[in-house]
């Protein structure tokens, strides 16, 4: 018994310890993140970098470094280390998120488009740029498994959640134009838009390589790759700093019950749902649920990516208000 009742304590010791690490890592980790998006913001403050060369970091990040990225980490994920029902109880959260938002946004303004902004902000993450460095860092030692599932979230985010939102803005945005607009014409140009982006491109590319290369890409394609995928973290965290330039000032004083609501429904409402949802399915079973509920939980305290209010600006739909509560 006391042999039983030491190895027992030793296993509390050790996930104690491994706890205790993880969160060691947590002010490092938001130090060297928040370093880079303030070092963004005080170039643009300062005028070192005009609007035009900062578009030009957004697309260096959007288009070489993003696919690269993404293409580069999908292609070696072991997908046998998923945990699926994590994958699938997330989206499951959103998805109620998604059908709330929308549901009140259309009974009190009877505005699609409005209704597609607003559940697009309350249920998608800044993934990529945010939390993958800001998790890694606090996960990637001891629960690899933990950062997989960010990838897969961030796919699923523009093939379910982008697109939906996208197709109620554009069928929106085409009903203001012409009254007999065919829902079949605008649900074929949002897919196509959709499925040329290139977080979903490079994830199908790279789900293939996955497959030929068995997870282990040849040194001549992972080393470019490898590269590449190195200045996405700084060039999207440098950006978000950077398109924060004008914003703050605009936010004050404008403290009203849309942006507050919207808020309050992305960073508190969704991880409630996602960490009640969690607990309720037993992801990860009995000894790794606690863990798996707060991953879950500190994942839905990322806030909403700044292109929802790049999509909300390309549609007229709500800028200004979107634009405000992303920086609030």
């Amino acid at each position: 018994m006391e042999m039983l009742q030491y190895t027992g304590n030793n296993s509390d010791i050790g996930n104690n310890s491994s706890d205790s690490e993880t969160f060691d890592n947590l002010y490092p980790a938001l130090i060297r993140v928040f370093a880079v998006i303030i070092l963004g913001y005080l170039t643009g403050r300062l005028g070192v970098i005009s609007v035009t060369e900062a578009k030009g970091i957004s697309k260096f990040a959007m288009y070489p470094t993003l696919p690269a990225f993404i293409f580069r980490e999908i292609a070696t994920i072991d997908f046998s280390k998923v945990e699926w029902m994590f994958v699938f109880v997330v989206n499951l959260s959103k998805c109620v998120v998604f059908a709330g938002v929308t549901t009140v946004t259309l009974l009190f303004t009877r505005d699609i488009g409005k209704a597609g902004v607003y559940s697009l902000f309350c249920s998608t993450s800044n993934d990529l740029a945010l939390a993958v460095p800001v998790l890694s860092a606090l996960y990637e030692k001891n629960h690899k498994d933990f950062i997989y599932c960010i990838y897969l979230l961030a796919l699923l985010n523009v093939v379910l959640f982008l697109a939906v939102s996208l197709l109620m803005m554009e069928f929106s945005h085409q009903r203001s134009r012409d009254a007999t607009a065919s829902f079949g014409g605008t649900l074929f140009r949002t897919l196509k838009s959709v499925l040329l982006t290139p977080v979903v491109l490079a994830s199908i590319f790279g789900i293939a390589a996955n497959k030929i290369f068995s997870q282990d890409l040849p040194r001549g394609l992972d080393e470019p790759l490898e590269t590449l995928s190195n200045a996405f973290g700084a060039a999207a965290l440098f950006y978000l700093g950077l398109s924060v330039v004008g914003k703050i000032r605009t936010k004050v004083g404008m403290i009203i019950l849309v942006p507050i609501s919207l808020g309050v429904t992305k960073v508190l409402i969704l991880p409630l749902v996602i960490r009640g949802f969690c607990s309720l399915f037993h992801v990860g079973g009995e000894q790794k649920e606690e863990d798996w509920s707060m991953f879950g939980f500190l994942y839905g305290t990322v806030p909403p990516a700044p292109t929802t209010v790049i999509y909300a600006a390309a549609f007229g739909m709500e800028e200004d208000l979107v634009n405000r509560t992303v920086y609030m």
